[in-house]
């Protein structure tokens, strides 16, 4: 199935989530790891933010959530 921007109660109950842009594969693993990760790779939100809210930001390249 595929969701579109899920509410962050939805979100939460992923218990795998595939994020793809432009056909590459940016994550793959488990939802509540998801931010965690993007973290660690350099890309976190200033303010605390919905997941998925976040994750299409950073697929849709918005610069604003990369600064």
């Amino acid at each position: 199935m595929s969701v579109h921007q899920p509410s962050t109660r939805v979100y939460r109950m992923f218990d795998s989530v595939l994020l793809l842009a432009e056909g590459t594969c940016l994550y793959f693993g488990a939802g509540r790891d998801a931010m965690d990760y993007f973290a660690a790779v350099g890309f976190s939100p200033a303010f605390h933010v919905n997941p998925a809210d976040f994750m299409l930001d950073l697929a849709n390249e918005d610069d604003e959530i990369r600064h």
